[in-house]
């Protein structure tokens, strides 16, 4: 139940930089709670990138593999992810601030009916209670506010380029 979650995203036959940012934070995160780090991967063919996204720091990497996820198709992808959710149950998703991640964030946390936080620059737990500290900017940047939501999976799309690959 201390699994974290990333939802990997694939550009010329590998992982993006923006999955290596999320691995990054999700390792930070996976650290602090003494959980395992995942990597989910949607694709037509990708075993072959299955095997070397190891390397980049995921305990375990699932794989969804069918003709009809090798483009991105909001509506196919968005029902192999909450399945996916279903049966891993992380307690923590995260996604890039990208356009998958927008597109199906908010979709896959309405169907696991739990909250997500969009464009978060910094990460943490709670020590009262283990909930995920999201904070993000708000008021046009001018402040940032941290976010703490109900829910299983807790998640959040994080702001490419801020995170360490």
């Amino acid at each position: 139940m201390n699994e974290i979650l990333v939802l990997g995203e694939i550009d010329e036959g590998e992982l993006n930089l923006r999955t290596l940012e999320l691995l990054g934070a999700g390792r930070r995160l996976s650290s602090e709670t003494g959980g395992e780090l995942s990597l989910i991967l949607l694709g037509d063919s990708v075993k072959n990138i299955a095997e070397n996204a190891t390397s980049s720091g995921p305990d375990k990497v699932y794989t969804m593999e069918h003709p009809l996820l090798k483009e991105f198709i909001p509506e196919i992808w968005l029902e192999s992810l909450t399945q996916a959710c279903k049966r891993i149950n992380p307690a923590v998703m995260l996604m890039s601030h990208g356009f998958i991640g927008m597109e199906i964030g908010p979709r896959v946390a309405f169907r696991l009916n739990t909250q997500i936080t969009t464009d978060c620059i910094e990460l943490s737990f709670d020590k009262k209670d283990g909930k995920l500290l999201r904070k993000k900017p708000v008021s046009g940047g001018n402040a940032i506010a941290v976010f703490k939501c109900p829910g299983t999976p807790q998640m959040a799309t994080l702001r490419p380029k801020v995170f360490e690959p």
